[in-house]
């Protein structure tokens, strides 16, 4: 599925939804949904990118308030775009401030495991997810595509991805996929997180827990799906009973987002 990757000079890990197949055979349109890294460094042609070829008109950016200052997002003229973090504040591994030392101020770590389920669990951050996800429903493709990001396109945006494909109809093991081909753009900055790691003198296990924060693992994304059967029972009782929306509402953004294959 990577060759759904948009390649761009400054903006990494972009990628369109468009074309992955759901459980019961429908294709998501092309050029509809799309999910990124940061976009804060994107230049001349990949701001042409994002407006001729993917024909943005909406960015949302799941980034926290100090990110956003420190990395604000350029800008791209005739897209709207929404601050809507699913948190503020720092969570190590999750957000990227500059002020951080990266290695040192993993070398700490919760479990990422953790942080997943909190997205979930955590009724700020879901009803958070909840507005995020009512934003992408509800927009008008007619209007143009629409892209969110985070900082590296992994934690943040990979579960705001999932749950968009989880409510296109999209299998748990598509779903997976897709949230590891961020390993083609991140398997090199885990290495090299590693190594420094190792060069401040950090144990090897815990220079193994940097590099594996950088990857997206497929237990953290397990720790997600685990979440809403074990609170919920399925992702379509989670969605109608906890984040507002109706059977309704989901069957027209299938009927938007989907065609036959």
């Amino acid at each position: 599925m990577s060759e759904r990757r948009i390649y761009m000079n400054s903006v990494g890990n972009c990628r369109d939804l468009g074309g992955m197949v759901t459980a019961e055979g429908h294709v998501i349109r092309n050029g509809k949904l799309y999910r990124s890294a940061k976009l804060s460094s994107a230049g001349a042609e990949d701001i042409r990118i994002l407006q001729d070829i993917c024909h943005l008109s909406l960015v949302i950016d799941l980034r926290s308030s100090g990110e956003r200052q420190e990395r604000p997002d350029v800008d791209i003229p005739g897209t709207e775009h929404m601050d809507l973090p699913v948190f503020d504040g720092i969570a190590p591994g999750v957000t990227h401030d500059q002020k951080s030392d990266h290695e040192r101020y993993l070398a700490d770590l919760p479990p990422m495991e953790d942080f997943y389920r909190w997205m979930i669990e955590n009724e700020d951050m879901r009803n958070a997810i909840a507005g995020i996800l009512h934003v992408i429903t509800e927009h008008d493709e007619k209007e143009g595509s629409i892209l969110w990001h985070c900082s590296e396109g992994k934690d943040r945006c990979g579960v705001v991805s999932a749950l968009v494909l989880a409510m296109l109809g999209v299998s748990e093991e598509d779903i997976m996929s897709d949230y590891l081909i961020t390993n083609e753009t991140n398997f090199a900055k885990g290495e090299i997180a590693y190594e420094r790691s190792l060069a401040q003198g950090m144990p090897e296990d815990t220079a193994q827990r940097v590099r594996d924060m950088i990857l997206a693992k497929e237990e953290y994304m397990r720790a997600m799906f685990e979440a809403v059967k074990r609170n919920y029972g399925s992702f379509e009782e989670m969605f109608t009973t906890v984040m507002g929306f109706t059977a309704e509402d989901i069957r027209d953004f299938r009927a938007r987002m989907l065609e036959e294959a």
